[in-house]
């Protein structure tokens, strides 16, 4: 059984993502995420056996701060 910490809305999701989970829920291409990666924006990631990896709480973390971050949405919560 998962933990509350594991759920996110009706679906489970992994402690440690690979590029194509976090495009899918960014909904950035997975070249923008490299761009991004390439240039220090984007979520935190690390390498692990070669391929790229994302943990969850930095891709949560990220797009919470994009979101707060623009300016045409006010004061988000």
């Amino acid at each position: 059984m998962n933990s509350p910490a594991e759920k996110q809305g009706d679906f489970d999701l992994p402690e440690i993502w690979n590029l194509d989970q976090t495009a899918q829920y960014t909904q950035l291409s997975k070249q923008t995420l490299r761009n991004k990666r390439s240039v220090g924006e984007g979520p935190r990631s690390f390498r692990l056996g070669g391929s790229l990896r994302y943990y969850r709480a930095d891709v949560l973390r990220w797009v919470g701060e994009e979101r707060a971050s623009d300016q045409r949405w006010g004061d988000v919560q």
